[in-house]
């Protein structure tokens, strides 16, 4: 527990720096990264809504780092049902702990990337509409739904694209746009629903910089990873999170971890 304003301020500020670098590189991985440790400064609904708001310039700058390689055609069906599913999704943070949850997506995840070993991608994604998990559309409602829910919303995102063959260039575009606009949706939804309080909001707007200077950072990091490498190194940190949130659960303590959540009520 930190009594020190500053120095939270200051180690979150190096998370979320590092889960910036990690999205710059790889085009997902914000929350992902900052998930591991940042509930062990505040408590893990605060961590939610934190990643939640300032990763939207996190994302927006990651986007534009692969604005060439964008394929709006196969972007705006996940989107779609991304929309519809957000609402859900944060029906279920206020009213349910997340540890089910996140145990439940990681199975999810770690089945898929494991089936990815013994079944070859599909070098021709448009027959494959009529598979659950070779379905844009598919992918973007359980991302929206997890986005709303537990703020992990890019392992469908990435484990389709991951499956397509694509260059790193429009994984990387198709991944940072799904994820951007879903996290807008969040963003709207947690103001509507009156979760975002003043001194979430001010942890938020204190790591937006240090965030987006990790943006900068990863992306020139992932213009010189190859094609090959950057799927493997997707699965294996899909593989990774996957068995640690099947094992670990939400990490959620009985008591707050910091004075942060002592001032947030959650409905």
């Amino acid at each position: 527990m930190l009594d020190n304003p500053l120095m939270l301020s200051l180690l979150v500020a190096g998370i979320v720096f590092f889960a910036g670098m990690i999205q710059g590189a790889l085009g997902f991985g914000y929350a992902l990264a900052a998930l591991t440790t940042l509930p062990f400064l505040v408590a893990p609904q605060s961590a939610h809504i934190i990643l939640s708001l300032s990763g939207i310039p996190v994302l927006a700058m990651a986007a534009w780092t692969s604005r060439e390689g964008a394929d709006w055609a196969t972007i705006r069906s996940a989107l779609f049902a991304a929309a519809l599913f957000v609402p859900l999704g944060l029906l279920t943070f206020g009213a349910l702990s997340a540890d089910g949850l996140i145990r439940g997506t990681g199975l999810a995840i770690l089945t898929l990337m494991l089936f990815d070993l013994i079944k070859k991608p599909k070098t021709d994604s448009s027959g494959s509409g009529n598979q659950w998990y070779n379905s844009a559309a598919m992918a973007g409602a359980i991302s929206g739904y997890l986005s709303g829910a537990v703020s992990i919303g890019g392992p469908p995102i990435v484990a389709y694209a991951v499956r397509q063959d694509w260059s790193p260039l429009k994984s990387k575009a198709f991944m940072t746009r799904c994820l951007l606009l879903t996290a807008c949706f969040k963003g709207v939804g947690l103001l509507v629903g009156q979760f975002v309080t003043t001194p979430i909001a001010i942890q938020a707007l204190l790591a937006m910089p240090s965030a987006i200077g990790g943006v900068w950072v990863g992306a020139w990091l992932g213009r010189h990873i190859p094609a090959q490498a950057y799927k493997r190194v997707i699965a294996a940190i899909l593989v990774v999170i996957s068995c640690w949130w099947v094992i670990n659960g939400s990490g959620e303590k009985p008591t707050p971890t910091a004075d942060l959540p002592q001032t947030t009520r959650f409905v």
